[in-house]
This record gives C-alpha cells, structure tokens and sequence, in this order.
C-alpha cells in the first residue's frame, strides 16, 4: 500500500475505503430521501382515499336524493282500469273500460282536496272496518 506510512509508526488509511465511504454515505442519503418520499406518498394516498370514500359516500346520498325527488315530484300518467298504488299531485290518470276498450275519463290527482280522508274530530272515531285513505281526491275531465 502506497498510502501507508513508511515508519510504521502511524498507518494510513488507504483512498479506496475513503472513496467508498463517501459513495456508501451518498447511497445511504438517497435511501433515507427514497424512504421519506415513499412515506409522503402513503399519506398522501390515505388522504386521497379518505377523500374518495367521502365523495362516493357524498354521491350515494345526492342519488338517493336525486331518486326520492324523482318519484316524489314524478308527473306520470297511469293507464288502465285500475286505480295507481303510487299518486303524485298532478298525476294524471287514463281510466278505462277494458272491455269496450274506450278511455272512459281523465282524472287527475288533486293532493290539496279533502277526498275519502278521515278528519278526526271530537265525534269521529274509526272503527274496525274504517280505513284511513290518502287526502287528496281525482278530479274528473271529459273529452
């Protein structure tokens, strides 16, 4: 070795372990740099996914929204003979003769009328066979 002291007194380190030294110090700082980065990134992804779970989340409930809305404010027309499970106001029903197959009038839905409905009142108690109904009534048209 070239490096060392001729004396023998004192040995010299040789330049190839300094060189690795320095190369194995580079090396250990990008990996503590990768590692960070590496952490960063989780997190990041962790937050992206708590976001994306909130936001699926968000999105069901404005569909659910969406479809309770649509159905409530639903402005169908039923055609049949059969009076519709369903009654939105302002729903218009086709009421027909199936045998004479003739539409035999157009009755719309009015919420706001009184109908079949029961009204409590001080004298008024349903009985067993007395069912209360949905307010409102159909109104009928002519053609």
């Amino acid at each position: 070795m070239s490096d060392q002291v001729i004396d023998r007194k004192e040995i010299g380190i040789p330049t190839d372990v300094d060189l690795v030294r320095h190369d194995v110090n580079i090396m250990r700082a990008d990996a503590r740099t990768s590692m960070e980065a590496s952490a960063a990134s989780e997190a990041n992804a962790a937050a992206s996914e708590a976001a994306a779970m909130s936001h699926a989340s968000d999105s069901r409930q404005a569909a659910q929204e969406a479809a309770y809305w649509a159905t409530l404010h639903n402005q169908g027309i039923h055609f049949g003979h059969d009076e519709p499970e369903d009654k939105w106001d302002g729903m218009t029903w086709l009421f027909t003769d199936e045998v004479a197959r003739k539409i035999k009038s157009f009755r719309r839905w009015d919420a706001a009328l009184a109908g079949a409905a029961l009204w409590p009142s001080a004298t008024t108690f349903p009985g067993n066979s007395t069912f209360p109904q949905d307010r409102g009534a159909w109104t009928d048209f002519s053609y």
